[in-house]
């Protein structure tokens, strides 16, 4: 008695679309943690709020003066809205639970 099996070796496909999904999921979780940001962004004029951009798997501010905001100065207590989401508990589960 002969068993004959075939064999295909799908490794690179699973690799790949697992990757994508991975990218994707970290794209759509950084687009979480823009709109998680702006809960806690404080507005005077609206500039700092509307400064946040979202590229790939990072979220940046581009105001000039975000870092001072977020991290404060000699003169005035840090705001922070970017970190918040990172060390939110809630936030990393709502992030897992769409993988």
């Amino acid at each position: 008695m002969t068993v004959r099996a075939r064999y295909d070796d799908n490794s690179r496909a699973v690799d790949r679309k697992v990757r994508k999904a991975t990218k994707e999921w970290r794209e759509e979780v950084a687009v979480m943690a823009a709109l998680e940001m702006l809960r806690y962004v404080p507005v005077d004029t609206g500039e700092l709020r509307n400064s946040f951009r979202v590229k790939g798997d990072k979220v940046e501010n581009i105001a000039e003066y975000a870092a001072a905001i977020e991290f404060g100065t000699s003169k005035t207590e840090a705001q922070p809205s970017m970190r918040r989401p990172v060390h939110d508990r809630s936030f990393h589960r709502r992030a897992l639970a769409r993988w």
